[in-house]
């Protein structure tokens, strides 16, 4: 008892609250994001569980002096490094080093990486940064010597310190467990600069893996497009689209005027109960693309792209949040992409209208498969839509004076840029309105706006599950298409009031096409008169949505 009390005593002293220092420094990055309490103890109580391992392991080799001085200076180096990276992304991306930088690093070529540092990182920037943190340093190892030299005599102060450490390694566990449950992010994986990178580079990996075993396994598909099926489908994947600031699920002020017009008219139909699986764009998207579902496994089946570009489809993505090679997201990986499309863009645009201007660049003399990827209501809402007087039609002065400022402001903001998406998808049908098509669209999730906090990815903590796991989503049909295929169009009618989840939705969008496939479910189809529309919707890997939903339903 004696040994391992002076051990724990040795782990606990100066080198512990150095790293300490550093991983807490590092993590305030998110704070900036997310300030809340709940976020500010996972920071604080993770910097410190780190910090004591990482001194107690450099401990464990006190009387080989060489090699626990190299472990102090390696774990140094690695806290600094992350510590750097966090506040680089801060100060020129707005953002921390998260899974899109991952993923970015993991597809970028030596030539791209020097050019990158050449544009934002010159001589006199470098010599900046490392002199500053050499001073942070210097700094942080004297104040923690100081603070030891304080504490460690204070006998209340120590139990004061055990009592934090012990209650942080509890909450810890609760959000590991929650982790487990929930596939949770905000848990915990993102609350700390070296626990965020080890966990993104794992998942930029094993998504690798699953988009390179896509590819090679579904390389021999059966795949035919039935006689009557369209020239034209399009489905369109909105960005951070709430239905409760949305008017054709009830809202009361004019955010959708367009789209309400066209339902108003009976082309447009509104699919009144559809969530999503995820509360995150990457796991939403995977669903979504996976003909068997994410939940089930994405290398089950091919995704959808694939099947129509078999069936004689030309497919082209239209996308303005990831480019080819952007990233590991199943729209971002380039083999995949290479799998599903014959033609995408090649860079991102300030608005999506920008983006939306290259449809009439297509030429196909082919039935074409059109996947588009907006930006949409992405947080920061204010930068979604150009700041005119065309599109600031909303004020912090139209809400409520009994919320804050804050929340009117972003609430405004939030509602413009609902307003711009939906004059983008006018924009959308009327480019296909006198040709043979049909028009999905649906949300990748939805979004709070001050009800239990702002944006997405904690749904499953939210006491407004709702708000991040209902999803808008509608069917366009144009003119030649309900003539042709009256039936269609009456399953279209018919699919308003049922119960949908996104993790289904690629076999809805192979009914539109028309799509003959051993990989079709009509079961899963809501456009299918087999549809079984009784399955329990699982949200956040483990929870029943409709019993968890609080809402109620418009």
């Amino acid at each position: 008892m004696g040994i391992c009390s002076s051990y724990a005593r040795r782990a606990a002293g100066p080198l512990f609250i150095y790293f300490s220092l550093l991983n807490l420094t590092s993590s305030l990055v998110l704070l900036h994001y997310y300030p809340n309490f709940r976020i500010g103890f996972l920071i604080f109580s993770i910097a410190l569980i780190i910090g004591f391992l990482s001194s107690a392991f450099c401990e464990l080799f006190r009387k080989w002096s060489a090699v626990r001085n190299s472990l102090v200076v390696f774990f140094a180096v690695v806290f600094n490094l992350l510590l750097v990276a966090d506040y680089f992304m801060l100060l020129n991306f707005h953002g921390n080093f998260n899974q899109d930088a991952v993923d970015i690093i993991m597809d970028t070529n030596p030539g791209e990486s020097a050019e990158f540092l050449n544009t934002y990182l010159n001589w006199w920037k470098a010599t900046l940064w490392i002199a500053g943190v050499v001073a942070f340093n210097v700094a942080s190892w004297k104040a923690a010597k100081c603070t030891y030299k304080y504490i460690s005599g204070n006998k209340i102060v120590t139990a004061v310190a055990c009592v934090i450490l012990g209650a942080a390694g509890c909450y810890i566990g609760k959000c590991a467990w929650n982790y487990l449950r929930y596939a949770d992010g905000m848990s915990i994986t993102q609350c700390n600069s070296l626990v965020r990178a080890a966990y993104a580079w794992h998942i930029a990996m094993q998504n690798l893996q699953i988009y390179e075993n896509i590819v090679r396994n579904n390389t021999d598909i059966a795949a035919r497009a039935a006689e009557d099926a369209p020239r034209n489908v399009v489905v369109v994947i909105g960005e951070s689209h709430s239905v409760f600031h949305s008017q054709l699920y009830g809202y009361k002020k004019n955010t959708e005027p367009l789209m309400s017009e066209l339902r108003d008219k009976g082309s447009l139909t509104v699919m009144k109960d559809a969530i999503t699986p995820w509360d995150r764009t990457t796991k939403a998207l995977a669903s979504i693309f996976s003909t068997s579902g994410a939940i089930r496994g994405l290398t089950a089946s091919p995704v959808f792209p694939q099947l129509f570009r078999k069936a004689g489809y030309r497919t082209v993505m239209l996308d303005n949040q990831c480019v080819a090679g952007g990233g590991t997201s199943v729209n971002g990986d380039r083999g995949l992409s290479e799998a599903m499309f014959n033609e995408r863009n090649t860079r991102l645009y300030p608005y999506d209208e920008d983006m939306l201007q290259l449809l009439d660049s297509v030429r196909s003399q082919d039935p074409t498969l059109y996947v588009i990827h907006l930006m949409g209501q992405h947080y920061t809402y204010s930068e979604r839509y150009p700041r005119d007087a065309s599109n600031s039609v909303f004020s912090s002065t139209d809400y409520p004076d009994s919320i804050s400022e804050e929340i009117r402001s972003r609430r405004a903001h939030y509602d413009n840029a609902t307003l711009h998406t939906d004059r983008n998808l006018r924009s959308i049908i009327n480019h296909f309105r006198d040709k043979d098509c049909a028009v999905i669209y649906f949300s990748d999730h939805g979004e709070e706006l001050g009800e239990d906090g702002f944006g997405h990815g904690y749904a499953a903590s939210s006491s407004m599950i709702d708000r991040q796991i209902r999803v808008p989503m509608w069917i366009w049909l144009s003119d030649s298409f309900r003539e042709k295929r009256p039936e269609m169009a009456s399953r279209v009618a018919r699919a308003s009031t049922l119960r949908i989840t996104t993790d289904d939705v690629s076999q809805a969008i192979l009914s539109l096409g028309g799509i003959e496939t051993p990989f079709y479910d009509p079961k899963r189809s809501f456009l299918s008169g087999d549809y079984d529309s009784t399955r329990t919707r699982i949200a956040i890997q483990s929870i029943d949505f409709d019993r968890a939903s609080k809402a109620a339903f418009e």
